[in-house]
């Protein structure tokens, strides 16, 4: 029962932040509702969806490869799953194109080729693929896979940031904290951290309550700071934790008592 409920995650996953507009036989949510149910052990869906798949459907084909990357109802065969992969990534689809750049990122069924990998991330990042986007981004930053261009890099992030990607947010905000490729503009890192750790990032979360902390790019504020570290340290950033007890040298008994308030608050809106 875990492999399907991996499954599952994987396709809701799949579903709400990696769509595809491309012209299929099965329609994107057709697609999504037989591959949901194949995760939850269905095998008529199954054999939908593999027939589907065979007849040349990209979302047949992509749904057929991460039943067999995952070995939902079928033997775990990372081969087949490339396979089925790159049958619908030549059609166009942009996540199976990510899964294969993901496949040779981390050497998954083949042997690790950064180079494959970007070739493939780019492709979905050139669709618009957040996650592909970011993925451009840190290759271009790291220098795997691409020539090291922190420029380059940087405006991967801010595409993949805008589309709302955490991971892309949390990239953008270090590189203009740190000018990383661009120049220093705190302001707008707290502002790509703050929309980060919105969404339950927790080194953007300790990163916002530092520039709290220290009032750069944002007016000091002790009791945000400890906010931000009561909460990245509740999601076990150990950074955090030493932060907020070197502030308690700080802050008043009265300032850290409105934050654990408020931290509550959040997590009332954003549960953990």
């Amino acid at each position: 029962m875990d492999i399907y409920r991996r499954l599952a995650a994987v396709l809701l996953f799949t579903c709400l932040y990696m769509p595809d507009n491309i012209w299929a036989t099965l329609t994107p949510q057709a697609a999504d509702e037989l591959a949901i149910r194949v995760s939850k052990g269905d095998r008529q869906a199954l054999q939908q969806l593999k027939r589907a798949a065979a007849e040349g459907d990209a979302q047949g084909q992509f749904y057929y490869g991460v039943v067999n990357e995952y070995g939902v109802l079928v033997t775990q065969d990372m081969a087949e799953a490339l396979k089925w992969y790159r049958k619908a990534a030549e059609q166009g689809l942009g996540r199976a194109q990510y899964n294969i750049g993901f496949m040779y990122s981390f050497g998954k069924g083949v042997p690790k080729d950064k180079i494959e990998a970007a070739k493939w991330y780019r492709k979905a990042a050139d669709q618009g693929l957040a996650s592909a986007q970011n993925n451009v981004g840190v290759m271009y930053e790291s220098g795997e896979g691409e020539v090291q261009d922190k420029p380059e890099a940087a405006k991967w992030y801010r595409k993949a940031a805008e589309q709302g990607w955490a991971s892309g947010q949390y990239n953008l905000a270090v590189m203009l904290d740190r000018g990383n490729g661009v120049p220093v503009d705190k302001a707008e890192a707290a502002k790509w951290y703050r929309m980060a750790a919105e969404q339950g990032f927790v080194s953007a979360q300790t990163n916002l309550g530092t520039m709290y902390a220290k009032g750069k790019g944002i007016p000091q504020n002790y009791t945000l700071a400890a906010m931000w570290w009561i909460i990245a340290q509740a999601n076990g950033d150990s950074i955090a934790a030493d932060n907020l007890d070197n502030l308690k040298n700080d802050a008043t008994p009265v300032q850290i008592a409105d934050a654990q308030k408020m931290a509550k608050d959040w997590w009332s809106v954003h549960p953990h």
